[in-house]
């Protein structure tokens, strides 16, 4: 009889613990949560109501709790626990440029198979598998690192604020001077090589940052802020130099719109290119008669270097063509 009775009791233990206890093996399968809508301070989630994989098992959920962070490690909780019938959030104040993870806590309480809830006063709470983005934001230093006059091209760049992978990019669009499109598209680098470009002139560039998001209605891009507007400009060609009277004389080609243009010189020994003359508009010609703010006069038996940049004063800024080619000339 006492181990009929101990077999009873040890039965009706192992059932309540098996229908009952939080730790029974029931997961919210709803999968990653899906990313709705993005901008440069928000993001908006959305989720499905959980399904459960196991036979005679029930579930009631009783809400959702959203998470989210700069680190996976620190998740902390968005607002107030949403109702049972909640499948949207939208996650306000975040920064832009930032990475951010999410994940949803599914509360639910455990039904027997004889539909009767879990007497306990006990809410399970199951994770979704973490989900991350990273938002788009404005993006700034855009300028021409480099120029090739033969091959009329030049590099736009400007400060990365993507991680590099084919889901984050940048669009750009460049037009002339006088408003006609250039040229556009996406890259998935902070940069990008424009073809046709003259030195007769300058043109105006700008640049956003995108993440592409694959969900529930297919690919969608996600954009920041346009940056704004900055001159783009090869150098002028040199056409001649030569020493007239002795002073260093320099003839270069005309780049219409821009404001002017700086000469600068080097020679072996020198800590660093100096700057020469500084030309106003127009100017297609230029003799050095000071270096670095002081008197200069070459040096017979003596080889320098110098190159020309082009100038343009845009939106508040200065601006400068690139400044890659190098002319030698030889004194004596």
């Amino acid at each position: 009889m006492k181990k009929c009775l101990l077999f009873v009791l040890t039965a009706l233990t192992l059932v309540f613990l098996f229908v009952f206890s939080p730790a029974h093996p029931v997961r919210a399968d709803i999968g990653l949560v899906d990313i709705a809508e993005i901008t440069e301070n928000s993001v908006t989630i959305r989720w499905d109501r959980p399904s459960y994989p196991f036979e005679n098992v029930k579930a009631v959920v009783t809400g959702y709790k959203v998470y989210y962070g700069t680190s996976a490690d620190k998740l902390q909780q968005y607002g107030k626990k949403l109702s049972a019938s909640a499948t949207k959030r939208k996650i306000t104040g975040l920064a832009s440029k930032k990475k951010y993870y999410f994940q949803i806590k599914v509360g639910v309480n455990f039904v027997n198979q004889n539909d009767e809830i879990q007497s306990r006063d006990v809410t399970n709470y199951l994770e979704t598998p973490i989900s991350v983005i990273t938002l788009p934001g404005k993006i700034s230093n855009l300028l021409v690192t480099s120029a090739d006059l033969e091959e009329r091209q030049v590099v736009f760049k400007w400060t990365a604020v993507n991680p590099y992978s084919k889901n984050y990019g940048y669009q750009y669009y460049v037009k002339t001077s006088g408003g006609k499109k250039k040229a556009s598209g996406k890259v998935t680098t902070n940069g990008v090589r424009l073809k046709n470009i003259t030195n007769t002139g300058y043109y105006l560039g700008k640049a956003r940052s995108y993440c592409k998001i694959t969900n529930r209605e297919g690919t969608k891009y996600f954009y920041g802020e346009w940056s704004d507007w900055v001159p783009i400009m090869s150098d002028p060609m040199i056409i001649n130099a030569g020493l007239p009277d002795g002073r260093i004389n320099v003839t270069w080609s005309e780049m219409k719109g821009v404001d002017g243009y700086d000469i600068y010189l080097y020679k072996n020994g020198w800590k660093k290119m100096y700057k020469a003359s500084y030309t106003s508009t127009g100017a297609t010609s230029g003799t050095i008669m000071k270096v670095n703010g002081k008197s200069f006069k070459p040096a017979w038996g003596t080889e320098y270097w110098f190159y020309i940049v082009a100038r343009k004063s845009y939106g508040g800024k200065n601006y400068y063509s690139p400044g890659n080619h190098y002319v030698p000339l030889s004194v004596g």
